[in-house]
């Protein structure tokens, strides 16, 4: 590394207040690694970007504040207090949306603003606060890879199931998607009314939502029949067009729910849109801290209202669904 070499760091896991998982033995401090950045900087005068996708990711950014000489871009999925969100086994979060911008070719500005302006349209991720500390001005010159701008050959979804009133039960969800290359998956994720991220701790940041795959039904139309419309509220769902060179494409629209039952009665722990046997085997494992998970705060689920997930909600479930 020289001045004309820099070095990319791009570190995901799990995160708390200033402190980044290595392993499941150690825990980097972000004083310490503006110290490592500090000398590594004043010996070889390369310019660094940091990319850290983690919970409260954002509290690295005051501590890796570069001095005058220094050339650093800090970027973060988050801000001081916030959480980062990995859904669908990571298809949709903060890294794979910067990453499918800064494959088009987009500078590291351009690529933020982008990645910023898709999680604000996300209903899931709108108040996941990204950060960036640029205070040199290097962004919108720093590219990763070639540089080459390929221009945008995402999917576009041209049209969707509408916004509307529906019944309890099942309901059909399309799409209707222009795509330059040929897709490779296109699914519709659904966030129950019940589904809340209050108050989840710093060493959970994996959320496991209802979804479906959509099926090509005839010329560019996309279909399947979600089943688990059952309780009263508002349903938000996701499409999203995934194409074999990973460019994404999503739209959001919502269902609203009458007739159905209420969510205080409605026990869906793994959040798979019914109450099952599996259901129940998590209250338990919750209550023996086998399992922790994003999950502890559905509160709706709370049964008997003591502020935790056990076994009266395990035996109200069991109870339910054997009738």
């Amino acid at each position: 590394m020289d001045s004309n070499n820099p070095l990319l760091i791009y570190m995901i896991n799990h995160g708390s207040k200033d402190k980044f998982l290595l392993n499941d033995q150690e825990m980097l401090d972000a004083h310490e690694l503006d110290q490592w950045l500090d000398a590594l900087q004043l010996k070889t005068g390369c310019q660094v970007q940091v990319i850290i996708d983690a919970c409260y990711s954002g509290t690295f950014v005051d501590n890796l504040m570069p001095d005058n000489q220094q050339r650093r871009i800090v970027m973060t999925s988050t801000n001081n207090s916030g959480i980062s969100l990995y859904n669908q086994d990571g298809r949709e979060s903060f890294s794979y949306f910067l990453i499918n911008e800064i494959r088009k070719g987009y500078n590291l500005e351009v690529s933020f603003e982008n990645t910023i302006e898709i999680l604000n349209k996300k209903v899931l991720f709108s108040d996941q606060n990204p950060q960036i500390s640029d205070p040199g001005q290097l962004a919108n010159l720093t590219y990763i890879g070639a540089g080459i701008l390929f221009g945008d050959e995402s999917p576009v979804i041209t049209s969707h199931t509408i916004s509307q009133i529906i019944g309890s039960g099942q309901y059909p969800i399309y799409a209707e998607i222009n795509h330059l290359h040929q897709l490779k998956r296109v699914w519709a994720t659904i966030i129950p009314p019940y589904f809340s991220l209050s108050d989840t701790s710093a060493d959970t940041f994996s959320v496991h939502l209802p979804s479906i795959d959509l099926s090509l039904t005839n010329n560019n139309h996309y279909e399947n029949v979600y089943a688990h419309f059952i309780i009263d509220g508002i349903y938000t769902i996701s499409i999203v067009a995934q194409d074999t060179l990973d460019n994404i494409s999503t739209q959001e629209f919502i269902l609203c729910v009458e007739n159905g039952l209420s969510a205080d009665r409605f026990c869906d722990l793994d959040l798979d849109g019914q109450m099952s046997l599996r259901d129940a085997i998590v209250a338990i494992q919750l209550t023996s801290n086998i399992k922790k998970s994003i999950m502890n705060n559905l509160i709706y689920a709370d049964i008997n209202k003591d502020k935790k997930i056990g076994l009266p909600e395990a035996l109200f479930i069991l109870k339910t669904i054997s009738h």
